[in-house]
């Protein structure tokens, strides 16, 4: 096989997904993850060294910027305006064919975006190039037809995504109203 190069390896404690994401990024590598033990003890610490806003949820109280090292202005992913308070808590990911970024409940009361980026693995497949499928779009980018929503530039959410190319229309199995409707 050629052009086949072995991953490079990362330290032990850090995610190979993770690390290897950022070494072909040429970005920092993460931190070591907390030993489970010692994760355990900061929880039920007293005061606690977590906070836990809700029932099941636990965030660091650096949760604003939980990344201890630097990140370089290219790897920002939305306006520093859109990130979350810690004590409201916030999304850590959603794993699913589509989410309606545009929808109300995941907007900020300026109209910028909650969400720091989301892929659609089922829309029409866009760069990156290590991208497997589908499209990226980041915060400043919802942001940015959240506003045009806004200004009344676009009628109603349903347009942002397909003038992102979120939707599909050409899809096997798509909705037949798109198709019959034009």
């Amino acid at each position: 096989m050629t052009g086949f190069a072995p991953p490079t390896p990362v330290p032990d404690g850090v995610p190979p997904l993770i690390g290897a994401w950022s070494l072909r990024h040429g970005l920092p590598l993460p931190p070591p993850a907390p030993d489970p033990q010692d994760l355990a003890n900061s929880l039920f610490a007293d005061p606690p060294a977590l906070t836990a806003p809700g029932p099941i949820c636990a965030v660091a109280g650096d949760a604003i910027r939980p990344c201890p090292w630097a990140a370089p202005p290219q790897a920002a992913l939305m306006p520093d305006a859109a990130l979350p308070d810690p004590r409201d808590g916030c999304i850590l990911a959603v794993i699913d064919d589509a989410i309606p970024f545009a929808h109300q409940r995941l907007r900020l009361p300026d109209g910028l975006s909650r969400l720091a980026a989301l892929w659609v693995q089922d829309a029409a497949w866009s760069a990156p190039p290590d991208l497997p499928c589908g499209a990226q779009l980041d915060g400043v980018a919802a942001s940015a037809w959240l506003a045009r929503l806004e200004a009344g530039a676009l009628a109603c959410e349903s347009q942002i995504y397909r003038q992102a190319g979120l939707v599909r229309m050409d899809r096997p199995n798509s909705q037949g109203a798109g198709l019959a409707g034009g």
